[in-house]
């Protein structure tokens, strides 16, 4: 390794320590090709100020997932038509889906599944209205109350709201913990902005996901999309038929509001809503 290297190395160490940036392994998990993106494995830790944590390591994908690999594990065109691209987020699932997603995954590798989704069931819903659009309704799986994954579940599932104001803030309470690198949040920015205006010219308006991973430099954890792109379905912890997503759309990390969550009926779906996994690593 050149000199430069190490005292970049140095440096961006050094930077870490000052700001209480936590720092995760990067690395190619075990899983087969069906699995994924590459996922970052992040260690436990604690941000109490911002309600975030991770108790245990986990596997955790680095992008949302996208929708070559929604239709990989059977899921069902969700939005119709293909105005973003396979590598976009997919997005406008209910929530039952969101967990059959973690399911397939896990089943598909061997792995006993997080869900138990017995109480849920097909229904027809209507589809976002969206230019060339045919298919304006489909079948989607939905549950009256969203579901707990079971204890110590070895498989996929969903982040728990604490886990994803971690992961979010790459283990840090600073907004540099959020971003690496000179001039990433303009950079990213200027890029979406540039992206919006185009696809929303293109579209008569509609709100469009970028690709997974474009634009925005990585976390301090290697992690992306989590207050630029899709906002993701993360499991309910109180009042299980209101579904919780966190994340906003096109916002600048560290903007007021960029790492909030909400609740969505778990019924429902939204035409900006997708999907991140994690995993136990232990």
């Amino acid at each position: 390794m050149g000199v430069g290297r190490v005292l970049a190395a140095i440096v961006a160490a050094l930077a870490a320590l000052l700001v209480g940036c936590a720092e995760a392994e990067v690395a190619e998990a075990p899983f087969d090709a069906m699995s994924g993106p590459r996922f970052v494995r992040i260690a436990p830790g604690e941000v109490a100020a911002a309600g975030a944590s991770v108790d245990a390591p986990l596997w955790v994908m680095t992008t949302e997932v996208t929708r070559s690999e929604w239709r990989a594990f059977g899921g069902a065109e969700t939005l119709g038509g293909d105005l973003c691209g396979d590598n976009c987020p997919v997005t406008a699932m209910t929530w039952g889906e969101a967990a059959a997603h973690a399911n397939a995954r896990s089943e598909a590798l061997g792995i006993a599944a997080c869900y138990d989704l017995s109480g849920c069931a097909e229904q027809q819903v209507t589809l976002p209205l969206v230019p060339g659009q045919r298919v304006r309704w489909r079948q989607a799986l939905v549950c009256a109350e969203s579901v707990a994954a079971r204890p110590a579940c070895a498989g996929f599932r969903l982040p728990t709201r604490a886990e994803w104001q971690y992961l979010a803030r790459a283990g840090g309470a600073h907004d540099q913990c959020a971003c690496e690198g000179a001039g990433c949040e303009g950079r990213g920015a200027a890029a979406v902005e540039a992206w919006s205006m185009e696809q929303q010219a293109a579209t008569g308006g509609l709100w469009l996901p970028y690709p997974a991973g474009w634009f925005w430099e990585p976390n301090g954890f290697g992690l992306r999309g989590f207050s630029d792109n899709a906002s993701e379905w993360v499991e309910a912890e109180e009042v299980r038929a209101l579904g919780e997503r966190c994340g906003d759309s096109y916002l600048p990390r560290g903007a007021s509001g960029s790492l909030a969550c909400d609740r969505l009926p778990v019924s429902g779906f939204s035409a900006t809503t997708g999907l991140r996994l994690v995993r136990r690593a232990d």
